[in-house]
């Protein structure tokens, strides 16, 4: 697979401090041609050196659904990756769905989820909010440890 791209740029007049440039400047401008090719490789854990004319070759079967022109032509691979919604935050940035069971909110420094568990409590400290107290003696530690980080 290749990804073409070329920029044209008409002709625009530039000025500097000592006045225009000649109108003998004025040629048609074409961006450099950068391309992308994905190709199956045996060793897939190095990426190809660039060559000199900006081929790129990446391990693995990448499957590019579309680029993005941000500092460059960047590919954007393909994924199973289910949006539920996006949110305008320094981009448009996707919020994806989940099977994480929600019981309730608490408004700390924002909204903040509290998911559901089967971790059963002794006791409550009321020290920056109220903190739950569970056992040491847990059959299931995954939970327990899931639980404090």
């Amino acid at each position: 697979m290749s990804i073409n791209n070329t920029a044209e740029m008409g002709n625009t007049p530039t000025t500097s401090r000592r006045g225009k440039k000649s109108a003998k400047v004025k040629a048609e401008k074409t961006a450099q041609v950068i391309t992308l090719s994905v190709q199956e490789s045996p060793q897939s854990s190095a990426i190809a050196e660039t060559q000199s004319d900006q081929s790129f070759s990446l391990p693995g079967n990448v499957e590019i659904s579309d680029t993005i022109n941000l500092a460059g032509i960047r590919p954007i691979a393909s994924s199973d990756l289910q949006v539920a919604d996006t949110v305008k935050m320094a981009g448009i940035r996707p919020i994806a769905s989940s099977d994480f069971q929600l019981a309730s909110t608490v408004n700390l420094v924002g909204m903040r989820p509290i998911g559901l568990s089967n971790l059963q409590f002794s006791s409550t400290v009321n020290f920056s909010g109220i903190r739950p107290i569970a056992s040491n003696n847990s059959d299931d530690i995954a939970t327990l440890i899931g639980y404090l980080d």
